[in-house]
């Protein structure tokens, strides 16, 4: 039983659509993960698994329920690992991801990155935003620009330079988002900034809609186990550490994906985007549902990649469903300013 397969039976009685479940379920192995696990970009692009992840719905779509999934494992098993405010400044984020409570640190046994034994850190933060309209208020172009620095970034510098208490550079960051929020806002007020200032290109969109009514929302029959399994699966790869590598049969298959001319859509503005770095989205992904297979995986295999595929073709349309379900042309300054 995979990790996010255990996931989904938490929804089994009640109403929250799929798609966010299986989203929230990935985004957690990657807030996880932390920087001691790994693919490789060719030679030298390391592709940590930490992930951006809005999920767009109508109130009341469930949303917020699978997020609150993802919340409840995440506190339970990690309560010492930082968590965002519902409304934060990135002033405040970037203090608290530059603290020593911040920090973790790993033992590199096997030399992963090059002297055996070595004691190594990183800082993760995770940002779990019931609404994503109030955790960028303070200053959304700020905000907005933190996201698209620090997300593959192996430090980054917070700007601080009055302060000499205030740390100037932040090492090994690792930010993961998991956040909700309405069709309205996701294309009115964060438009530009998503397209044009880069989130676009690194936030997974996630949009759904409730499918079903239930009266009386039930927990699955053996709720406790599943729990207790889902648990104990984190806690694995929260101490695992590996290069996940590709099989033969899935090096092929990337291959032929990646050199495939017709997997970019070069004339919708939103797809492009979403087009533009979805090869290394797909890593990622990948890497998290091997993860989700086998908490100590060491191989990417081809069903891994074959599966992100079909995730991130899933997303297309909900995409486009987005965007023609706000009623007006909210993307044509955008269209042409790409």
């Amino acid at each position: 039983m995979s990790f996010i397969e255990d996931f989904l039976k938490l929804s089994s009685g009640n109403a929250c659509p799929e798609p966010f479940m299986t989203w929230s379920a990935l985004s957690l192995l990657g807030a996880v993960s932390g920087k001691k696990i790994w693919t490789m970009h060719g030679d030298t692009f390391p592709i940590h698994s930490n992930l951006y992840v809005c999920m767009v719905g109508t109130p009341g779509s469930g949303k917020s329920t699978a997020m609150n999934y993802a919340e409840k494992l995440f506190l339970k098993c990690f309560p010492e690992l930082m968590v965002s405010e519902s409304v934060q400044s990135r002033e405040d984020i970037l203090r608290k991801m530059g603290s020593d409570q911040c920090e973790k640190t790993w033992k590199d046994d096997e030399g992963l990155l090059g002297e055996p034994g070595k004691i190594l850190t990183y800082r993760p933060f995770y940002c779990l935003v019931d609404e994503m309209e109030n955790f960028v208020s303070v200053d959304e172009k700020k905000m907005v620009a933190t996201l698209v620095g620090i997300f593959q970034r192996d430090s980054f510098g917070t700007g601080f330079k009055n302060d000499p208490n205030k740390n100037q550079r932040i090492f090994n960051p690792y930010m993961s988002l998991l956040g909700c929020t309405i069709p309205e806002w996701m294309m009115s007020s964060l438009r530009e900034s998503l397209f044009v200032g880069g989130l676009g290109r690194r936030m997974i969109i996630v949009h759904a809609t409730k499918d079903k009514d239930i009266p009386n929302p039930t927990l699955p029959a053996g709720y406790g186990d599943i729990m207790k399994r889902l648990e104990a699966h984190l806690f694995q790869v929260e101490s695992h550490k590996a290069i996940l590598k590709r099989t033969p049969e899935a090096d092929k298959f990337w291959l032929e994906w990646f050199l495939n001319p017709k997997r970019k859509n070069k004339e919708d503005p939103v797809l492009m985007q979403f087009h533009e770095t979805m090869h290394i989205m797909l890593l990622k992904v990948a890497t998290l549902l091997a993860l989700s297979d086998n908490p100590t995986a060491r191989f990417i295999e081809i069903q891994h990649l074959q599966k992100g595929v079909i995730l991130f073709s899933r997303l297309e349309k909900d995409v486009i469903r987005l965007t023609s379900g706000i009623g007006r042309n909210e993307l044509a300054g955008v269209g042409a300013r790409v």
